[in-house]
This record gives C-alpha cells, structure tokens and sequence, in this order.
C-alpha cells in the first residue's frame, strides 16, 4: 500500500495522475500476520535531496557558481531551492538597473545560474546573487559618454534635492534640483520631473571609478537671465503669471525662465486669498540682481473692501508729463481692468505706475463678444490724448478690429 503522503514532497491533488507510472519505491513496513506492506516514494527522494544536502554543503563557498529553481517570489526577494538548501536573491541582487519587484526579472520554477554572495555559520541562510555574474556596467560604459555631452535616459529615483536619471541599464546621473532650471524659486525637483519621464541633458561630471555621474537640464537651454538687465529695469510695471503660492508669497513668472517674488507683507490680505497659480497679474519691479538672479515684486493695486473692484493706490495723482509725451497714438499696452461704472472701464496700464485711463463702453467688447470684467488683464489700443485734462482714451476692441 502507497499512502498518499509518501507519494512526494508536497500535496498531491489528484492521484489518479499516478495509475500506470512507473516509479522507484522503498519498503517502510511489513506486516506478516496482515501479510501486508507499506511503501514510499518520498522516502527516496528525501535520501536523494539529504545526500545532495551534504554535498553541498562540503563544498559550500563564497563565489561558487550553481543552478537552482525560483522556489518563490516576493516583493524584497526571490527564494532559490538549490536542491536539498534554499537560498534568497535579494532584489537589489538580481538586477544592476532599479527595479519596483522581482517578477520583472524572473519566474516561478525558472532554472538559473547563481553566485553564492555570503552564508551564516550553520550554512542554514545562504545569500544569492544574479547580477553579480554580469560585469557592472559602468565597467564597460562607452567612451561616447563624455563632460559636455548630451544624453538620454529615464527618471527612476526622484529626491528633494533631485533626480536620478538612467542613461544605460544600471548606470545612472543625477540632475541636482539647482541643475533643473535656471529659475531659483523651487521647492523640490518633483516639480519638473516625474518618474518614468524620459528626458536629455547634459554631462557636468562623469567619474567612472566611483561610478558617479552628474547632468544638467538647464545648461541645454540659453540662460534666461542673460542680459536681463536690458530687458527688465527697477520701476517697471510688467505683466506675469503666477506659477506658485507660498505661505511667504507669490512667484510670478515675467519672463519664461525669469521669476520674481512678492512677499506677502506686499499683497493685501483681501487680495492674497484671490490668488491663484496661472493667473495673469501686473506688478512693478523694486529689486533686480541679476548675478543672483533674483527679482523682487510689489503689487500695483488693492481690492475695496467694499465692492471688491480693483483701485490704484495712487488713482488721484496725474500722469507724468513725461509719459504723455512719449507715448504715441495707437500704440499697446498691457492693462488691467480696475472698475466699471456704466459699462465705463477704469484701466491701469503699463508703463505709469500713477496712471489710470478711460475706455468707453463701446470699446470694452471682446473678440469673442464677451465684455471686459473688472481683473481682467488684457491689452488696450491708446484712441486719445488730452493733455490739458491729463486724460486718455484707449480701447480694448481696437486691438483686433483695426
């Protein structure tokens, strides 16, 4: 008689996937006065697995290279039956290339060739290896990977202070957050990268004893500051948008490439709220560093507690003279609508930080046939110029309609 459990090793579903198979079995027990007989299959196979055990384990090793099966797979490793010991390939030993679980790189009851990495006293843990059986790649990383190049890769790691880009399976760059863009108002890298992006850039440093890589995005790209100097000036109103809020303020970018800050002591706190990022805003410079590329904003107008409607700080001053005679029949500018009082719109516009000026109401239609509202920033054709009453004329619905 074949009990089922020493048929094999582990449970048998169904035994009659064993009627007609011939095998090789061991007498466990007689019964003369039953005149019967115990046999085992698994007997055999355990004897055959101790005998292997002990083999192994004579010659058992540090850098010995076998075989075994993928026993098991988990999320931090693979176990190995080596025939007779099981042994673990730690995730971070299968591959040299980053890797999110094991069952990217093997299988259930997959042969493999293995290098014994280290084991404890009783040989009772073994540790495994895969990729050490490969050379690491940075061992044969191509002489076309140079400082000053450009390359390719795929963000894998994503840090505070950065990101870790893979160029070739198992060697990797990091892009310092610094090196992400020439803006230095940012908090973290994950703001211009994801996982998974795959992005160029260029090689700062390459040192391949110590296998370390640094690259830029940013040095591909013409510095925005460049000559910032000529194109934005201390005291001039310029319009941006708002790319971030912070508990400290507002950055706004005037430039692509170029942002300012506006402390909130600067914004009114029933402004502040009304805040929002992508929003289109004018504000005047007061500060411009350009070797610590920074820039420093204020705000041109506060909200009416009452209303709400946008009012300049200093509507009751005139314009400059100086303005008026510079500008020029028909020409644009940038404006932001301030009130509306009989479809009448109040606008501040560029260029005059004391200057507010009328558009009719026929003025004030769209392009799309909507009517100006009050925040709105938008650009106005100047109609008119009287400078006797210190008073101007512009229209919105010129700018398109000539």
């Amino acid at each position: 008689f074949l009990p089922g459990s020493q048929i094999e090793n582990y449970s048998i579903p169904d035994y009659e996937l064993y009627i007609d198979k011939t095998m090789d079995f061991k007498i466990v027990k007689i019964d003369h006065q039953y005149k019967s007989a115990i046999i085992s299959h698994r007997i055999i196979y355990e004897e055959k697995i101790e005998k292997q055990k002990s083999e192994l384990l004579s010659r058992l090793k540090k850098g010995l290279i076998l075989s075994g099966i993928v026993k098991n797979i988990t999320s931090y490793g693979v176990f190995i039956d080596l025939g007779g010991l099981d042994g673990l390939i730690h995730i971070t030993d299968l591959s040299w290339s980053r890797i999110n679980h094991p069952n990217e790189i093997v299988k259930l009851a997959q042969k493999l060739i293995l290098v014994i990495l280290d084991f404890d006293e009783n040989k009772s843990r073994i540790q495994l290896g895969l990729k050490q059986l490969t050379k690491h790649p940075w061992e044969i990383l191509g002489d076309n990977y140079k400082v000053g190049k450009k390359v390719k890769g795929k963000v894998t790691v994503i840090v505070n202070y950065g990101a870790f880009i893979e160029v070739e399976g198992g060697v990797e760059g990091l892009i310092h957050a610094s090196e992400m863009s020439w803006s230095t108002n940012f908090i973290s890298a994950s703001e211009f990268v994801s996982l998974g992006d795959e992005i160029e850039a260029k090689i700062l440093t390459l040192d391949r004893r110590n296998h370390k890589m640094s690259l830029s995005i940013k040095q591909l790209q013409q510095d925005p500051w460049k000559d910032i100097d000529l194109k934005i000036s201390k005291g001039k109103t310029i319009k941006g948008k708002i790319s971030k809020l912070i508990p400290a303020g507002a950055v706004i970018e005037i430039l692509t490439g170029v942002e300012g800050f506006v402390h909130k002591s600067k914004i009114p706190n029933n402004l502040f709220s009304s805040l929002e990022i992508g929003k289109e805003i004018l504000s005047k410079v007061v500060f411009i560093d350009s070797s610590q590329k920074k820039i420093r904003l204020n705000l041109n107008f506060t909200i009416k507690k009452k209303d709400k409607s946008l009012k300049f700080r200093e509507k009751n001053k005139k314009p400059s003279s100086d303005f008026i005679n510079k500008i020029k029949i028909g020409n644009v500018f940038d404006g932001i609508v301030l009130k509306i009082n009989n479809g009448t719109g109040i606008i501040k516009i560029e260029g005059d930080t004391n200057l507010a000026v009328i558009c009719p109401s026929r003025h004030m239609k769209k392009k799309d046939g909507e009517i100006v509202k009050i925040k709105d920033i938008i650009k106005f054709k100047l109609l008119e110029i009287d400078k006797n009453k210190s008073r101007i004329i512009v229209s919105h619905t010129n700018t398109f309609n000539s």
